[in-house]
């Protein structure tokens, strides 16, 4: 979580136009869960999506993606334009964000935990794992839009 966070603090200092400022705020209000409470982690994973994700701004990602031969659809926000990026690393933050603390129903939410219990023991570990995923994709990201963020 750190490491996410020095690299989006680095963003931050001279933001690309592919990237809004997520500021001091976002980045306290994103944490481990401090206990093994389905809500408190899905809160944690929104906070997450929300330092991460909602940093990407679509126009100036529309034009990357064109600028390098790619033919996108012009309703693509700018989640999709990265989607490709975030799905080839197995992470699921953005569609746990939606099940845990937006469109899901109950019954998705208890899959989703009991699934992240089975595999990770906690749902603190769980997000861990997911948190050190997201930061292995977001210097892929980075590097891919021409960035040299240094690791951390």
């Amino acid at each position: 979580m750190d490491s996410l966070k020095y690299k989006i603090s680095q963003l931050d200092e001279a933001p690309p136009p592919w990237r809004r400022v997520r500021g001091d705020e976002l980045s306290v209000a994103a944490r481990y869960p401090a206990t093994d409470s389905v809500s408190e982690w899905g809160d944690e994973i929104l906070a997450l999506d929300q330092l991460l994700v909602e940093g990407f701004v679509q126009k100036p990602l529309q034009k990357v993606a064109t600028d390098a031969g790619r033919i996108i659809d012009k309703l693509w926000q700018s989640l999709r334009l990265l989607r490709a990026f975030f799905e080839a690393q197995g992470s699921r933050l953005h569609n746990l964000r939606s099940v845990l603390k937006g469109h899901g129903p109950p019954s998705e939410r208890a899959v989703a935990s009991k699934q992240a219990r089975t595999v990770h023991g906690t749902l603190r570990a769980h997000f861990t794992a997911l948190a050190g995923e997201w930061d292995a994709a977001f210097v892929r990201i980075l590097r891919a839009l021409g960035m040299a963020i240094h690791p951390d």
